[in-house]
């Protein structure tokens, strides 16, 4: 399998960081993340009423039996899946990072869970990445 290496700046590691969240979270039913990303400006005023009667659709389908996947159910599309695996070492390298990369945990300051070690889901290798 081919690998790539590509540079990303701490905003836009943050963009990736929220884009493989919420495709994660919209692959098992948590489609209201959709709505942190609403295009609403005074100048869309009919295009946000429209996305809003979507998200309200969205939020009513959330409701169904599905919407509580774990991430591991075997419903889940495998590209859900890896982008939770790429989620969590992205979240944990940028927490990491911004902590100033301490020998060891402070649990008084590092407590969320974005410090974790990240579990596969997949199976697969997860992403590297460094901090250059």
């Amino acid at each position: 399998m081919s690998k790539y290496v590509i540079e990303v700046s701490e905003d836009q590691l943050s963009a990736l960081i929220a884009a493989t969240e919420m495709l994660a979270r919209v692959g098992i039913g948590q489609f209201v993340h959709l709505e942190h990303y609403s295009p609403a400006t005074v100048e869309m005023n009919q295009s946000v009423e429209k996305y809003q009667i979507f998200i309200n659709a969205l939020r009513t389908v959330e409701l169904t039996a599905k919407s509580g996947l774990s991430m591991s159910n075997g419903d889940v599309k495998l590209i859900c899946q890896r982008s939770w695996d790429m989620y969590q070492v992205f979240r944990n390298r940028l927490s990491w990072d911004l902590a100033g990369n301490p020998v060891k945990r402070d649990w008084s300051k590092m407590h969320g869970v974005n410090y974790d070690d990240p579990m596969t889901v997949t199976g697969e290798n997860f992403a590297k990445i460094k901090l250059s």
